[in-house]
């Protein structure tokens, strides 16, 4: 099978693109965010407060470890369809 010329390329990822979803916006200033005010907001006089605060950071950590992840796998797929197209 022939290769498609640059012109055809082009022309089937402007497409996919058009259906496309649009890229979120960065996450992290609002993760740290949140931590700040949670931060602020606990008793550090209390173990429970203490234990929900590690447990709630925790979970943020995760949230952006994943969005992180997700946003590197989406560029991987991009430049894999990119080189079959």
């Amino acid at each position: 099978m022939p290769r498609k010329t640059t012109t055809q390329r082009t022309a089937k990822i402007a497409r996919a693109k058009l259906g496309a979803p649009d890229v979120p916006p960065i996450s992290c200033p609002n993760i740290d965010y949140v931590l700040d005010v949670l931060e602020e907001e606990f008793d550090s006089d209390c173990a429970v407060s203490t234990a929900r605060l590690v447990m709630v950071s925790n979970c943020m950590e995760y949230i952006r470890t994943v969005n992180d992840t997700l946003r590197e796998s989406s560029l991987y797929w991009y430049e894999q369809y990119k080189q079959e197209v």
